[in-house]
């Protein structure tokens, strides 16, 4: 197979295949469940297609290229204080070998918890067979 083919496919491409394959099948409105970039395409394709959805289950979608292409002043906050938080102090402490520092700034930010690394590492700890 020559997947070089797909890589001229955009999000935009694949967005508007699955709203596609929805009208055609008449699926609408649709409990659509993904994950990583198909949760990107579906997530893409509801924001511009809300009658076709009707709930969504999302897992680990890369939330970040979609905040990116927002068009909404919320959304770039939103993209631009998590990188100013989490990702570029996440790259700096593994940049300097610090990979605990790294997964704890990580996960703090990501769970919107200060903290949150170190008390799960803790009830770990103090679990049975821990």
């Amino acid at each position: 197979m020559d997947w070089q083919c797909y890589s001229r496919y955009t999000i935009e491409d694949n967005a508007r295949d699955l709203a596609d394959l929805i009208r055609k099948v008449d699926l609408a409105p649709a409990n659509l469940v993904d994950a990583s970039y198909g949760a990107f395409i579906t997530l893409y394709c509801a924001s511009i297609n809300p009658e076709l959805g009707k709930t969504m289950v999302l897992g680990e979608p890369p939330i970040a290229e979609f905040l990116a292409r927002s068009h909404l002043k919320d959304d770039f906050e939103l993209l631009q204080g998590f990188r100013t938080s989490v990702e570029r102090p996440t790259q700096d402490a593994s940049k300097r070998g610090a990979f605990e520092k790294a997964v704890q700034t990580f996960m703090d930010g990501v769970m919107e918890m200060e903290n949150f690394f170190s008390s799960a590492s803790r009830r770990r700890q103090a679990a049975p067979n821990g």
